[in-house]
């Protein structure tokens, strides 16, 4: 995308510190191959999909065969939009949007949440928008979204891998992929400055007086990790819990 277009916050989520990132894409299906590139490789990146049909293209193939079926796993974090509703006669409306829910149960989408609306009229965009509110709001869209990509990666792979018991896997092998993946994830990083962590606390509450004064000028390895709250452990009530990193603010893509 060589040109980039600076447009305003948008209305009702900016004075909410949601953190919302909405992103509009080119039509998927436009004869322009470039397109097409860029939903694809977007598609793989932000944390919610919206996908924005029309009555007269709501069954093309390929939305459903190429984008909505192989995406299954990630209904948790979809909403599909059927927009241009102010082109039926009100009595075909519920129809269409009903046979638009049958499509999308066929790929697997069943419990995805279906809206009717009219960007001309303004019919339901109140609706839309409180639904990408709600998710933004609940701060759950990166977990789930990660969640979702990790299902579909397992099912590929056991598709690829097939039944039966791999040759050559041994106990030994096992232990050791368990600790490439721990090592790969900073578990150690973790262990070890969570022992240091509370090596230098209980120094702070027990040792010698001089000692007690020299390690208040050491950092904290857990609050340098940024996985410790301000608060220092307790050694005799409750211990304070690890917490994680903020989640990045959520990324709303709208095909």
């Amino acid at each position: 995308m060589r040109n980039r277009h600076h447009a305003e916050p948008v209305a009702g989520f900016a004075d909410e510190g949601t953190g919302l990132i909405l992103l509009d894409l080119p039509d998927f299906d436009s004869t322009r191959a470039a397109n097409r590139a860029i939903v694809e490789r977007m598609v793989g990146l932000v944390d919610v999909l919206v996908w924005v049909l029309d009555p007269q293209k709501y069954a093309d193939a390929a939305v459903h065969n190429d984008f909505l079926a192989p995406l299954a796993a990630h209904g948790a974090v979809t909403l599909v939009v059927l927009n241009q509703v102010d082109r039926l006669p009100e009595r075909d409306v519920q129809p269409v949007l009903e046979s638009l829910k049958g499509i999308l149960a066929r790929d697997g989408l069943g419990k995805v949440q279906v809206l009717g609306a009219s960007a001309l009229k303004g019919t339901g965009v109140d609706k839309v928008r409180g639904a990408i509110r709600h998710v933004v709001v609940q701060r759950q869209a990166l977990s789930q979204r990660l969640a979702a990509d990790v299902s579909r990666a397992s099912g590929q792979l056991r598709e690829a891998a097939g039944t039966g018991e791999a040759a050559g896997v041994r106990p030994a092998s096992k232990s050791r992929l368990t600790d490439e993946l721990a090592t790969a994830a900073n578990v150690p990083v973790v262990v070890d400055a969570v022992a240091r962590s509370y090596r230098i606390e209980s120094t702070r509450r027990t040792g010698w007086p001089v000692t007690r004064w020299l390690v208040r000028f050491r950092p904290d390895p857990l609050r340098r990790l940024n996985l410790r709250s301000s608060s220092p452990p307790s050694l005799t009530g409750p211990r304070s819990r690890p917490r994680a990193p903020r989640n990045a603010p959520d990324r709303c893509c709208c095909p």
